[in-house]
């Protein structure tokens, strides 16, 4: 049996001697609302009302009325401790129903850093004996497709050198940090800690932990100096090729409102939603200027990958960034600057090179940026392969800048 309108209600079930089942003939509105972990978005749904339906109309008191194809809508959450609304449906021969709801305003899970982060990326260094490095060389191995370095360091080491040349306040690091610094959950928790007790944060990236874990660091961090995970790519990795598209479900027809109604309602939801099992915060590295639609499908902090194919302008990026999280509250978003990755065209000794990336950490600061990251370069060039004139070398941590 069919039932179109769905079911209603029903009553009885164990332990009674009768069930009653309810069912909706005809159209009918229904209205799921929910607040994210922050606070700060609070989001409609209507997807689940039932009937032929050409229209939306979702109507908060005090904010005003929304008309959209859409069933879904987001706005900031009013500044009222309860919000209040209906969601009206209009079928194909006119009929409406209403459905009313309402909302209690969450507390903030975490709360943000006041004092402005600045700091360095750490990445993972094998350790390599030299007779090693002659081995994978001649089996015609790389190391980012440029030749081993020879000075290699644990993560460890870079991390105390951030410290100690005083790089910022904030250690971000990169997958497998911990593989190849031989640590333990243990030992990872306690560098978290060590570095809290000198009020220096730290985060990690393009990683997942359990909850239980996730929860164990944040102690360490004495529930203030760690920030959790930043989710990296995420927005931007469903374009960078016809296959990352097709695996990300891309749609490849309709108009653009419904396009951005599935980045946002579905991709960016769900991609959220999941890190959000793990973290209270939810950070994001686009190199796109996305930031509106990203804070709006459920990421807490917009941190945008500067110098980035979808970033390079950064006044616009920047500017983009800013008006998202004034818009979707907080007003917390930062600058990534991917400067030695994303300026391989330009030659380590051309006179442009590094004041570009001192005009972006400027830049960043000039604007208002709550978070500005050193993305790539700190421990050693990078992008050697790719950068004009390098003799595809990288240039290592002991060794002059390259001039």
């Amino acid at each position: 049996m069919f039932i179109q309108g769905g079911v209603y209600a029903w009553s009885g079930g164990k332990d009674s001697d009768r069930f009653g089942l309810t069912i909706w003939r005809g159209p009918r509105a229904v209205a799921v609302v929910t607040v994210d972990a922050q606070g700060r978005m609070l989001t409609v749904d209507a997807s689940k009302s039932t009937g032929n339906i050409v229209g939306y109309e979702f109507e908060i008191h005090g904010v005003g009325k929304h008309v959209t194809r859409d069933a879904r809508w987001s706005i900031r959450m009013p500044p009222v401790d309860k919000a209040e609304g209906k969601v009206t449906v209009v079928t194909t021969n006119g009929t409406r129903q209403t459905a009313a709801f309402e909302v209690v305003r969450t507390s903030p899970a975490v709360k943000l850093p006041e004092e402005v982060l600045v700091g360095v990326c750490i990445y993972p260094e094998t350790r390599l004996t030299a007779e090693e490095i002659d081995k994978l060389e001649a089996d015609g191995k790389t190391e980012w497709d440029g030749p081993y370095r020879r000075e290699r360091h644990s993560p460890a080491f870079y991390i105390d050198k951030a410290v100690e040349e005083e790089l910022g306040n904030l250690i971000v690091m990169w997958p497998e940090v911990a593989k190849t610094a031989c640590w333990s959950v243990e030992q990872e928790t306690a560098c978290i800690g060590t570095l809290a007790d000198q009020a220096i944060y730290s985060m990690t990236i393009y990683q997942r932990v359990d909850r239980a874990t996730a929860e164990r660091f944040g102690k360490a961090g004495r529930g203030r100096f760690f920030l959790g995970n930043n989710m990296g790519e995420f927005a931007s990795y469903m374009y960078q090729s016809a296959r990352s598209a097709q695996v990300s479900n891309v749609p490849q027809e309709g108009h653009l409102e419904a396009c951005r109604d599935w980045f946002v309602h579905g991709y960016i939801a769900q991609g959220a939603r999941n890190y959000r099992r793990s973290y209270d915060l939810v950070f994001s590295t686009s190199g796109s200027a996305l930031a509106a639609y990203e804070l709006q499908g459920g990421i807490d902090v917009m941190v945008s990958e500067l110098y980035a194919i979808g970033a390079a302008n950064l006044a616009y990026a920047t500017a983009e960034m800013r008006g998202a999280a004034r818009k979707w509250k907080p007003v917390y978003w930062g600058g990534w600057l991917a400067h030695e990755w994303q300026t391989a065209g330009v030659p380590f000794h051309a006179e442009e090179k590094f004041p570009l990336l001192r005009a972006g950490l400027y830049q960043q600061f000039l604007m208002g940026s709550s978070l500005i990251v050193l993305e790539s370069g700190s421990q050693t060039t990078q992008a050697g392969f790719y950068t004009k004139e390098s003799g595809k070398k990288n240039f290592t941590y002991s060794q002059d800048p390259p001039t």
